[in-house]
């Protein structure tokens, strides 16, 4: 006899439960690339403040002029203000430079005297190399002609 009954429709095979994506997938995926965004953001960060800070000492010539128009920016200086607040800054950054200067040496002397011959030497250098990279005096060259960049 045959189970099966005109009336009564036949049961389908019983099919395996469809198979779930995993869901970490996507999280791991967008984890991954948070975490690529936050090392490529991080490194241009880095190379950026590395530049500003090895471009700055460069030409300090230009500092009062760059640091009075910041200030006359900030500040919101009348013309006649910031020509006085640079008219300061030019003055007190000489001196600071004279003073700098005068620490250097004073550095490189009382360092040499604890030094014997081949540390000598290497000490001079890397004092050498010191003075050339942050222009003790010495600048890397003319200052870019026209007016500075503005400050952000």
């Amino acid at each position: 006899m045959n189970a099966h009954t005109p009336d009564k429709p036949a049961e389908p095979a019983a099919q395996p439960a469809p198979r779930r994506r995993g869901r970490w997938r996507p999280i791991l995926l967008s984890a991954a690339i948070f975490i690529c965004g936050g090392v490529v953001g991080g490194v241009l960060t880095v190379g950026l403040v590395h530049r500003a800070i090895m471009k700055g000492p460069r030409h300090p010539e230009r500092a009062p002029d760059l640091a009075s128009r910041h200030l006359q920016r900030r500040l919101k200086l009348t013309d006649e203000q910031r020509q006085q607040v640079e008219t300061i800054l030019k003055k007190r950054f000489s001196a600071l430079r004279a003073i700098r200067e005068e620490q250097i040496e004073l550095v490189d002397k009382e360092v040499a005297e604890l030094l014997d011959e081949e540390q000598l030497e290497k000490w001079g250098r890397i004092c050498q190399k010191f003075r050339h990279r942050f222009g003790s005096g010495e600048h890397h060259g003319p200052p870019p002609p026209g007016p500075p960049p503005p400050l952000p």
